[in-house]
Order: C-alpha cells, then structure tokens, then sequence
C-alpha cells in the first residue's frame, strides 16, 4: 500500500501517502480494490506537499532537513505528500481490463497500491485511455508529458525489440490521430520517448 485515498470521483482520485511509503513517481500506474472485485485503475499525474491543515501556510524555516528532524521533529507531523491520479480504465471481477471510466469511483479510505507487471501488461492496443488523457488536456493536465511517460512504460514491458517496436508504432499511430493535424506537437511526445 502506497496511500490512502482522499479525494474521488468518476475520473480521478486524490491519495495521501502512507506513513513510511514511498511517494509514487510522476506517470506511475497505480491500482485500487473495491469491495465487490474490480479494480480502477489511474496513472499519477501530479504529486504535492502541503500542510496537513488546510488553512495553514507553510513557512520557510532557514534549516536543512537534518537540523530541522534534530531541533523541530514535529515539524513533519505537520506536512503530508498528496498525489493525483487520472482514472484511465478498470479491471472487472472478470479479470477484462476495459479502457473506460468505470462504473463508480473508488471508495474513500480505499487502500492504493502500484500496478502490477502482469495487469499492466493487459492493456493492449487499440489503447482508448489516450482518449481519457487527452480529454484532460483541458483541465491543465500535463498530458503530453504523461504520454510520454506512458509510452516509455509501454514499450519498456515488452521483452522482444520486435513487440517494442510495434507497441510503440500502434501507440503512436493512436496519439497522431487524436493531436490531428498538430505535428510539432507529436514530434516533441515522440523525441522525448528514447532521452
């Protein structure tokens, strides 16, 4: 378990790390149980640190982080680390991965966890949660470095250079139709997969 979650809806989630995780990286792929079986699934888009109250600002104190665990330890009972996750599709009590929004949101208090290799590796062409993505482009995601995040892990899970190769061709054909006729755009996502 790497957070709790805080915040839901249809198309996202907010998490709270947990005591003693490790904070999700930009882009990671990361699941949540519901009671009745199936499993929304959501990649990390946006991770902040803030204080644990909510009108509270956070001051600058002048010390490094050492001083400040030596000298103010309840300082960090003060700050907690949130992430934000886009809900990019489901896995059914089935066991069928659908790139969809699924029926309901996640529960609050619902435990999140990272996605594992072999779900990960269900999701197959004709890859419909790019459309999810870019429909979040207009809420100030920043979705064309998640879709390079994306591609990266897509083509990484694959063990063959032929079926790297190919996921990367079909991923990119479907990211080509959805930007149109914007090829700056698409040329930047692309370029930015193999640095």
């Amino acid at each position: 378990m790497i957070g709790e979650i805080i915040a839901s809806e249809s198309k996202s989630f907010k998490a709270q790390v947990a005591t003693g995780a490790e904070v999700p990286a930009f882009g990671e792929w990361v699941c949540v149980q519901h009671p009745d079986g199936i499993t929304t699934v959501g990649i990390v888009y946006s991770i902040q640190r803030e204080s644990v109250e909510p009108g509270r600002q956070v001051e600058a104190l002048g010390r490094t982080k050492e001083e400040l665990e030596r000298e103010m330890p309840h300082v960090f009972e003060l700050i907690r680390t949130v992430f934000s996750c886009l809900v990019v599709g489901y896995q059914t009590k089935e066991g069928a991965f659908r790139q969809t929004i699924p029926p309901y949101p996640p529960e609050l208090h619902a435990f999140v966890d990272l996605m594992e290799q072999a779900l990960f590796e269900r999701i197959q062409p004709p890859y419909d949660f790019f459309r999810l993505l870019m429909g979040a482009s207009e809420s100030g995601l920043p979705t064309d470095d998640l879709f390079v995040t994306i591609l990266q892990k897509l083509s990484s899970a694959k063990i063959l250079e032929r079926q790297r190769i190919e996921v990367l061709i079909e991923a990119g054909r479907v990211v080509s139709r959805l930007l149109g006729d914007d090829h700056e755009r698409l040329h930047a996502i692309l370029r930015r997969i193999s640095q």
